[in-house]
């Protein structure tokens, strides 16, 4: 299956930070060669204002893939080449409801 955005994938080899662990991350962006990408976390007590929760009880949480309620990481976009989803599991995808939320808190489609 090809990538595209709206994907949540499972990287396994999640760098960010000081943190290298497994984590969710949402394609936000995908071109010929690379993608846009922007990682999950679930640690609610080091959230930043700017970050965008989505939780268990919000509409589309299901189809999303995800285990708990986590929040996007503001202003933490990465690229990453096309091979990086060779190391990743696909895991969801964001519904339409969920899609407009994100599109409006980054101020831009997804594509």
């Amino acid at each position: 299956m090809a990538v595209q955005s709206g994907q949540i994938y499972l990287a396994k080899d999640a760098r960010l930070g000081k943190a290298h662990y497994a984590r969710p991350c949402l394609v936000l962006r995908v071109t010929s060669f690379n993608a846009l990408i922007c990682y999950f976390s679930t640690k609610f007590d080091i959230k930043r204002p700017d970050d965008l929760s989505i939780y268990e009880t919000d509409p589309g949480f299901k189809s999303s893939g995800l285990k708990e309620s986590s929040y996007l990481l503001a202003d933490r976009d990465i690229t990453v080449e096309l091979d990086f989803f060779h190391r990743a599991k696909l895991i969801g995808q964001i519904d339409s409801v969920l899609k407009r939320r994100i599109e409006e808190w980054r101020g831009e489609p997804m594509l």
